[in-house]
């Protein structure tokens, strides 16, 4: 009886939060709650060839997509205004972003590709 059932249950949030920051790759930044400062750092694996994810928080959308092409990582990052972000891509040097639309390349080791 879905009366007496809530669908907010731990174990939903948990998979959902584990989709955003896992495999979109959309994560809080511990040190700034609220989305201030964005980190994006998709993991891809598992046979997963692309995702992607976005979110609206206080600032405006966040949003990260990524796809395997051959042995290159191709992400898209939007940053709302008024908040940076710090990509971190498997094998590459972090960097830090403003607000806006930004894509980023990085080469897939053989060990960590899908």
């Amino acid at each position: 009886d879905a009366g007496m059932n809530s669908f907010n249950h731990y174990a939903y949030g948990a998979i959902g939060e584990w989709m955003y920051n896992t495999v979109a790759g959309i994560e809080l930044d511990p040190e700034e709650p609220g989305y201030r400062h964005i980190i994006i750092r998709p993991q891809p694996g598992g046979g997963l060839t692309w995702a992607k994810g976005e979110l609206i928080t206080r600032y405006g959308r966040v949003a990260c997509s990524w796809k395997v092409e051959g042995r290159r990582l191709q992400v898209q990052a939007v940053v709302p205004p008024n908040t940076r972000a710090t990509v971190i891509l498997p094998g590459a040097r972090p960097r830090k972003v403003g607000a806006g639309v930004h894509e980023f390349s990085a080469q897939i080791r053989e060990s960590s590709k899908v």
